[in-house]
């Protein structure tokens, strides 16, 4: 076989074709810097979640863009997804309040976030035990105001991922100096 010095003239397909190649190499290259700026434990985070909530578009989306088409990921979307895999080893670190299910509590809180309850003509609070950093939820018709301090008593309905949810809520309102020497937590009889 002889050694052609000619280079063999391209059609347009091959051409297209190597076109499309380098093109996938730089997008698997962006894709590679994109996957460093995400938290080490982005991935199995969603992979685990995943399992447990298939239907959820933000995890799904998420996990099939990181697999598939890193390129895709913006700057934003990675800063989500560190943020939220953040709060999820946070709210996992967490040790769940030794109270049963049917059990009444009392707990000083801070509200943390209210979301309208459109259907129900009431509001959802998730907020923060000021002892322990435990999350509960609720649901209450009270206006509760966002940042404040308040004491609850409720009945535990269930526990769920870093939070309990609880039923049946009064709160009282705290000023910032009743915060100090309280017993929080307890069961009440």
């Amino acid at each position: 076989a002889k050694n052609k010095t000619k280079q063999k003239k391209l059609s347009k397909k091959e051409i297209a074709l190597k076109k499309e190649k380098e093109k996938q190499v730089q997008l698997e290259a962006q894709g590679e810097l994109k996957k460093k700026g995400l938290h080490a434990m982005v991935t199995p985070l969603l992979a685990g979640q995943h399992k447990k909530y298939p239907n959820n578009d933000f995890i799904k989306n998420s996990l099939d863009v990181i697999m598939n088409k890193p390129y895709c990921l913006t700057d934003k979307w990675i800063a989500s997804l560190n943020k939220w895999s953040q709060d999820l080893l946070a709210k996992l670190a967490l040790e769940e309040p030794e109270v049963e299910i049917g059990d009444k509590i009392e707990v000083k809180v801070i509200i943390e976030k209210r979301k309208e309850n459109k259907d129900w003509g009431n509001w959802r609070y998730t907020v923060i035990d000021t002892n322990t950093g435990w999350r509960y939820n609720y649901g209450s018709g009270i206006n509760y105001e966002i940042d404040s301090y308040y004491k609850i008593k409720g009945t535990v309905k269930k526990h769920y991922e870093g939070m309990t949810i609880l039923s049946r809520v009064k709160g009282e309102k705290l000023l910032f100096a009743n915060l100090t020497n309280s017993n929080t937590g307890g069961v009440n009889d």
